[in-house]
């Protein structure tokens, strides 16, 4: 399989300059067979990306995330494409194993293999195992409302998950038309679509390790039960469950509380969470510099709480020696 003519990868950034170095230099050192562009909406250009050769970088401040991704899915020609975090890092193994699965297996849209979070404790890198579900959740069945409803009980994402090119380009193009931009609700979209068109595997191979970091975009965008109920975000929330509807059944006349019903199981889950009523209660009593130190206390305590499972999960770069090598040559850029 030549894999520069089979997958491309998206790089979404802003203002965060050392992180997009470091992403840079390790996709030359490791997955520069891959045909890769960067879309940066900082307002200050990357000069050192600019002159970077084997990549192409894109200065798009006046773009918001979606609309970035968006315009350089507009230049992708291979058949599968993936999106990567700026602060993250990919298995070149784990991005073949998953295009190989969709080469021969046609009625899925979507894999991916298996994530591990790292963090740094006491000056030592540690890892621990995320989105676990997808090892569990089975989206593979013929009928997508069942599919659906399995990916909102045991829900994990796929943002960054490997696409064919057609579906993803499709994603997007409907949140540019729908002017949707929650990250939450662009989130649920890159899951729902590719869902609700074919079905998802996750494979039992290490494939990224995401760096932990508690002021990321992931845990400061608005929460999607805070959206539902938002009244500045009523009109791009009634828009987004106009184009769930289209995609999941596009039979029948729209119906508002229909509709929702969908997330109802993820909502159910994720909100009686005791981690997240804690999180809730510290918000409304603290000051912003307390409330941050004891989420990151709650955060620590969590992070060693999954490690002593680490070793039990198939996938994670501790299962064997390959996917052990695999993270000990990501550590060298951390």
């Amino acid at each position: 399989m030549n894999i520069s003519k089979q997958i491309s990868i998206i790089v979404p950034t802003h203002n965060r300059p050392q992180y997009l170095e470091r992403c840079v230099k390790f996709y030359k050192e490791n997955l520069a067979e891959i045909p890769l562009q960067i879309c940066d909406s900082s307002i200050a250009k990357n000069n050192s990306c600019v002159d970077e050769s084997g990549l192409v970088y894109h200065h798009c401040p006046q773009f918001s995330f979606v609309e970035k991704v968006n315009y350089a899915l507009q230049n992708v020609t291979t058949p599968y494409v993936m999106l990567m975090a700026d602060d993250d890092f990919f298995s070149l193994n784990g991005i073949k194993k998953s295009v190989e699965f969709l080469e021969q297996n046609l009625a899925y849209t979507t894999a991916q293999g298996t994530y591990t979070r790292f963090t740094k404790i006491n000056q030592e890198l540690v890892l621990f195992p995320i989105y676990e579900a997808g090892l569990s959740a089975n989206l593979e069945n013929d009928e997508k409302n069942i599919r659906l409803q399995k990916l909102m009980q045991h829900y994990y994402p796929l943002f960054y998950a490997i696409q064919r090119t057609e579906v993803m380009k499709t994603t997007y193009a409907e949140m540019v038309k729908n002017k949707i931009n929650n990250l939450n609700l662009v989130e649920f979209l890159m899951a729902i679509i590719p869902t609700a068109k074919g079905k998802i595997k996750m494979l039992p191979e290490f494939y990224s390790a995401r760096e932990h970091i508690p002021t990321s975009a992931g845990a400061t965008t608005l929460s999607f039960h805070k959206i539902m109920t938002s009244e500045k975000m009523k009109t791009e929330y009634e828009s987004f469950l106009k184009l769930i509807h289209q995609y999941v059944a596009p039979e029948t006349a729209f119906n508002k509380q229909a509709t929702e019903k969908i997330f109802q199981p993820y909502l159910l889950k994720a909100y009686t969470s005791t981690k997240k009523k804690v999180t809730k209660v510290i918000r409304k009593i603290l000051p912003k510099a307390i409330e941050q130190k004891i989420i990151e206390a709650q955060q620590e305590k969590s992070v060693f709480s999954t490690i002593a499972q680490f070793a039990h999960h198939q996938g994670y770069p501790f299962a064997n020696q390959n996917f052990k090598a695999e993270w000990e040559s990501m550590k060298k850029y951390i």
